[in-house]
């Protein structure tokens, strides 16, 4: 799996926003200690130095139980992840449908 990920160049993760962040949390702490042997620094470095893209619709919220309480919903999303001042924020500004249906 180590020479897998480290040949990897670009792992795109959809439907992010919806997962919890002790997932996203773990996936990052999964990559950097598999990778801390193929990439020097790779523990250091989040997701062992890939690039990772997180894809989806960040006005959802996570699934969890209704019995729940604001605040803990809020506080087990991606955006609360202690990772979340490493990623850089993307935003669609045209849609594709547009430009297709035009035609």
């Amino acid at each position: 799996m180590a020479e897998l990920n480290a040949k990897a160049k670009l792992i795109i993760w959809d439907e992010a926003p919806i997962i919890h962040k002790h997932c996203f949390e773990f996936v990052d702490r999964a990559l950097m200690y598999v990778l801390q042997s193929y990439k020097n620094g790779g523990l250091s470095i989040p997701f062992g130095g890939n690039l990772v893209v997180l894809g989806g619709d960040f006005c959802q919220i996570l699934l969890i139980t209704p019995t729940r309480p604001r605040h803990e919903v809020v506080h087990a999303t991606i955006n609360s992840s202690y990772r979340w001042n490493f990623c850089e924020v993307l935003t669609l500004t045209l849609g594709m449908i547009l430009i297709s249906g035009s035609t």
